[in-house]
């Protein structure tokens, strides 16, 4: 879902009969933060990885956070780390390459 001007996490976990924390927990957040007007908010968890065909996504520019990556493709943060060998602390910059989606193993 989009959020409109006035929700919050708090108020939308509400409507849909969701804790807060879980809400967050879905959205790659540890505590409520400000919810601007047209954020992607999550009521389920999301994907390990992005669906078949996009592999993988090069950073626009300097003002894109992981986290934004994330919500737009519906990615769990920590599977992006996890793939990538990102630290906490990772910052994107303009022209870097984001894998989302990792190579599947085969088990023998």
């Amino acid at each position: 879902m989009t959020s409109v001007d006035g929700e919050s996490y708090a108020s939308i976990a509400s409507r849909y009969g969701l804790f807060l924390k879980e809400i967050l927990k879905y959205n790659d957040l540890t505590a409520s933060r400000e919810l601007p007007a047209g954020t992607v908010v999550y009521l389920q968890a999301k994907k390990k990885q992005s669906q078949k065909g996009l592999d993988k996504f090069i950073v626009e520019d300097d003002s894109q956070s992981l986290w934004d990556i994330c919500q737009r493709f519906g990615v769990k943060m920590s599977s992006v780390r996890k793939m990538n060998g990102f630290d906490a602390g990772y910052q994107p910059s303009e022209g870097d390459t984001i894998v989302l989606r990792g190579k599947r193993r085969i088990k023998k």
